[in-house]
């Protein structure tokens, strides 16, 4: 039987219970940032990190934020040895107190922390068959890495704090539209011959930056060189992967967390200016 209009407005205004509280502007939503960092070792995606204010690095790199404390960092951070270990540390964010006693939580790195879910994977898969290699994946096993690695962003993402994850860079190799070889420097998370769980973790985030060194020359008629840089790749760039959802430009040089939220939130009041503006003209037209 078809229902007519009456009659499906009636069953629907039943079952109605009211605007839901849950539904707000977005304007009036607390927004929380999370940002991916990736760059090869030594480059300073550490020492990026710990610019940020009220910090806790979830250090999975034993000696990881030597760095950072040598640049000045006031960062705070708790060292995991194992996946076992960062459960705890997510626990305390999610149950404890984590998100009141820290603005910001970083990841570091991102693809350590893979290598010791994979460990913990090796290791449920001996207990269960001793004839297992604890150097080896069996086929299975890429997809529980991806699957919990994916839980630990989505997790991570959904919680009431800022998180930078920063990651090792590979060398995803492709072929363009014209069929010719690429190679693209993405994050190192999941399998380098797909690039899947790397492009999923991208996906979820709201900016993925590329730090690199530029190294000054020098200029015909001066006596000495540009000095060198560490430039913050905020769009893609052919080689680079990189995406921001923040309002940043191409890049950033000698970036700062302070800095980055500097500007992105001027791209944000400009971005809500020229709607404003666009809404009276089109009124006044």
């Amino acid at each position: 039987m078809v229902s007519t209009v009456a009659e499906r407005t009636r069953r629907t205004s039943r079952r109605s219970t009211g605007r839901p509280t849950a539904i707000t502007k977005l304007t009036d939503s607390v927004m929380f940032h999370n940002w991916l960092i990736h760059s090869d070792a030594g480059i300073g995606k550490t020492v990026l990190a710990g610019t940020a204010p009220k910090l806790l690095f979830l250090t999975i790199e034993a000696e990881g934020t030597q760095s950072a404390a040598y640049a000045g960092s006031q960062a705070e951070q708790w060292v995991l040895h194992s996946a076992k270990d960062f459960e705890e540390a997510q626990d305390y964010f999610e149950n404890g107190s984590g998100c009141t006693d820290f603005d910001w939580v970083s990841i570091d790195s991102a693809s350590e922390l893979e290598d010791k879910v994979i460990e913990e994977i090796l290791i449920e898969g001996k207990k269960k068959n001793p004839r297992r290699s604890l150097d080896r994946m069996a086929i299975d096993d890429y997809a529980t890495r991806d699957m919990r690695m994916m839980k630990i962003v989505d997790t991570f993402n959904r919680l009431p704090i800022n998180v930078i994850y920063t990651a090792h860079t590979m060398d995803l190799d492709g072929m363009d539209d014209e069929g010719n070889e690429t190679s693209t420097a993405m994050p190192m998370l999941g399998s380098q011959n797909n690039g899947k769980l790397s492009r999923k973790v991208c996906g979820k985030v709201t900016l993925v930056g590329h730090l690199d060194v530029i190294r000054g020359e020098k200029e015909e008629g001066k006596t000495k060189k540009a000095p060198t840089v560490r430039r913050l790749y905020t769009e893609a760039v052919p080689g680079i992967f990189a995406k921001n959802r923040v309002g940043l430009g191409e890049y950033v040089d000698n970036p700062t967390i302070p800095l980055l939220l500097e500007l992105a939130e001027e791209a944000r009041q400009n971005a809500a200016g020229a709607t404003t503006r666009t809404r009276r003209s089109r009124r006044g037209a």
